[in-house]
């Protein structure tokens, strides 16, 4: 439809020209006699100026349809917690789980070490942290809970070009645990992944297809995601306290 429009504008443009002025309206408007040939090219104006006239309306409405449809909306497919303590003990290790299965109710996962790093004490094939998908109301229920801690505000960088964002806490007591002397504290990132209705299209096993461009979530989709669902402020640098 834009097309259409454009390569409409266009001729009217060309037929200006031809002609000598540069206001249709206020030229189709002046009682002056006119030849055949300016009568006729005039008609052409008019007929098209009428007909961007008749198209407006729907063409107005369908983005404002586009903007309404429930497939646009934006959703959380998952919340990632990840805990890391490094070549430290593996009791330590232990009690992360602890802290994320009282988290989430659900069994944490244990990752390994992918290369050896002797300045951060790690070996290859060591486990070194751990961490656990949630999805649904409880993945709502804890983003709520972190991003309270956060004070609703992230910084632009966060979000990545694929439409997810990140950010981390200091201490797991702050979202609502007891203290306990035999666990201790923990920082932990929060990894959240947005997506639309449909994008399981490109990762079901069977019948795959490749997900729309203009269906996937971008970078500025997801800060104007967190923006209006969470009244939240996103800035471009850390706050100096």
């Amino acid at each position: 439809m834009s097309v259409l429009v454009r390569t409409i504008q266009r001729a009217h443009n060309v037929l200006s020209q031809t002609l000598g002025f540069s206001n249709t309206s206020s030229y189709i408007a002046e009682s002056v006699t006119k030849s055949p040939f300016e009568s006729n090219i005039l008609r052409i104006i008019r007929n098209e100026m009428e007909f961007l006239a008749d198209i407006a309306p729907p063409h107005q409405a369908y983005e404002k349809k586009l903007l309404n449809n429930p497939l646009r909306d934006i959703k959380v497919q998952k919340l990632v917690l990840n805990i890391s303590v490094g070549g430290e003990s593996r009791h330590r290790l232990t009690r992360a789980a602890m802290v994320l299965h009282h988290l989430s109710g659900q069994t944490p996962v244990l990752s390994k070490a992918k290369h050896t790093v002797r300045s951060f004490g790690n070996r290859r094939n060591e486990k070194i942290s751990c961490y656990v998908t949630v999805r649904g109301d409880k993945a709502m229920q804890l983003l709520e809970s972190s991003l309270k801690v956060k004070e609703y505000k992230l910084l632009s960088r966060n979000f990545s070009d694929t439409g997810c964002f990140c950010f981390s806490i200091q201490d797991h007591i702050e979202l609502g645990f007891k203290y306990d002397p035999s666990i201790g504290i923990y920082g932990m990132n929060f990894f959240v992944v947005l997506e639309r209705p449909g994008n399981r299209v490109g990762r079901r096993p069977r019948g795959k297809a490749r997900l729309g461009i203009q269906h996937r979530v971008t970078k500025d989709d997801a800060m104007k995601w967190f923006q209006g669902k969470y009244e939240g402020v996103i800035l471009n640098r850390p706050e100096l306290i």
